[in-house]
């Protein structure tokens, strides 16, 4: 296997962890029932249709309206896009991310042996949809396909892990470069696919990737709409002892939906969920039909200090822009939706420490002096077309640390610009604003245990 050296990246999280919110209909006499992983739903007293919004029965589909466009559904090349969170349905995890922790998916256990492995221990008797077994060869080619020069997976969500060794049948070592939060990116980004399928037939991941999960592809039309419903050989799915049996026989995700429409489509009764619903609209809505998930959109900074000439390179600049912003007021940009973050992993995370964060402008002035770089240029690239208020964001933030006597020059790109330079360690510019976001508890919306 390609061996791959990682490149250190110097994160300044200036992040609010903003509430995605999901939509789920019900009419006045709704009841609330809370299931056993504790997620709480509102359905109607014995609702069985779509109609006004109310939860479908097993033959109707569950339609959801998604926030973003999904070119292709290669998870293993195309990073984060709008089917992510619900393709837990088809895809099983390595191990679950939960509120409480890390839990089992397809490897039981797991083990750092030295700083430089981590064995993982898994699941046997599994198999994907297509008939293949699940096992360490199998997952070892995945993560080959990962760290291959066409994946953007591990470069960009995982870059400590630079080879894997099979052990034996189901015990596989991932061999990397020290990294304590290697297991937190491997349960959000490690989905094995079906080693059959990408021996034989690799393009067809893009349009019908294979997994162990209780879902297939029905059909699907990129950027469009993507079908899933229950595999039909369900009494074969490894998760049945652990999440039960799915009640909903079909999942409808529609994609590239404006908010307007989607919050249009909702409130209609056309879709049971609408993604991304912006703060502003989720205030008017009652409050039984708005569900905050902690799942966190982060906004962080990213410096250049690999070219010596970056002003960036310089401690006391990065300093100083740390000092000068004021994370309180940008929390308002998402309308009490918003909360500070001091890290690049949300509060509820496991091991999770307490970081103060000092907001101090003449201190950020004092240091911008002492460096000799009063009224010194700082280049910040950023997309208004890669989230909605990243715009809003690199404004409020061009303002506060021009109070520091740096001099911001924002350069707005298009997202397809802007998603090269995010990957892209050395882009040519000072500082990048970047945004990361994830679905902490391993799973969207439907039958398979993590509603």
């Amino acid at each position: 296997m390609r061996k791959r050296s990682s490149a250190s990246r110097r994160l300044l999280v200036i992040a609010i962890v903003l509430a995605l919110v999901a939509a789920a209909c019900a009419p006045d006499d709704a009841s609330e029932d809370t299931v056993e992983d504790g997620t709480t739903t509102t359905a109607a007293d014995g609702a069985t249709t779509t109609t006004g919004g109310e939860s479908p029965d097993e033959e109707t589909p569950l339609v959801v309206a998604m926030s973003s466009e999904t070119p292709h559904m290669d998870r293993s090349l195309m990073g984060v896009n709008g089917a992510w969170d619900l393709m837990y349905h088809v895809i099983d995890p390595l191990v679950w991310f939960t509120a409480d922790g890390f839990e089992p998916g397809l490897a039981e256990s797991w083990e750092e042996v030295d700083v430089n492995t981590l064995r993982m221990h898994l699941r046997e008797g599994v198999t994907f949809t297509d008939g293949a077994p699940f096992n360490a060869e199998g997952l070892q080619l995945y993560f080959e396909r990962c760290l291959s020069e066409e994946s953007r997976v591990c470069d960009a969500s995982i870059p400590a892990i630079t080879s894997t060794e099979v052990v034996d049948e189901y015990t596989l070592d991932i061999i990397h470069d020290p990294d304590a939060a290697l297991i937190n990116q491997v349960a959000l980004y490690a989905h094995p696919l079906s080693p059959k399928q990408m021996e034989e037939d690799p393009e067809s991941l893009k349009t019908n990737p294979i997994g162990t999960g209780a879902y297939v592809i029905e059909s699907y039309e990129p950027s469009l709409n993507l079908r899933m419903t229950l595999r039909e050989d369900l009494d074969q799915w490894w998760g049945l002892d652990i999440f039960g049996t799915p009640t909903i026989d079909t999942i409808e995700l529609r994609f590239g939906l404006e908010q307007g429409v989607r919050l249009s489509a909702f409130q209609a009764g056309e879709v049971q969920y609408a993604q991304g619903i912006g703060p502003e609209d989720a205030a008017t809505l009652p409050e039984d039909q708005v569900l905050e998930l902690p799942g966190p959109e982060l906004y962080y900074l990213r410096y250049d200090t690999i070219d010596p000439d970056s002003p960036a390179s310089d401690l006391r600049i990065r300093q100083a822009i740390d000092l000068s912003i004021d994370k309180e007021a940008l929390t308002q940009i998402w309308s009490g939706f918003g909360e500070v973050a001091n890290s690049t992993m949300p509060s509820y995370t496991a091991e999770w420490v307490e970081r103060g964060h000092t907001y101090d402008v003449a201190q950020a002035q004092a240091l911008v002096e002492e460096a000799g770089m009063v009224g010194q240029e700082i280049t910040f690239i950023y997309s208004p077309d890669y989230k909605d208020r990243m715009g809003p964001v690199a404004e409020a933030l061009k303002a506060m640390i021009d109070q520091s006597g740096l001099s911001v020059t924002l350069i707005s790109q298009d997202a397809d610009t802007f998603r090269t330079h995010i990957r892209d360690l050395e882009n040519g510019c000072d500082v990048l604003l970047g945004e990361m976001g994830c679905e902490p508890f391993g799973g969207g919306l439907g039958g398979s245990g993590r509603g």
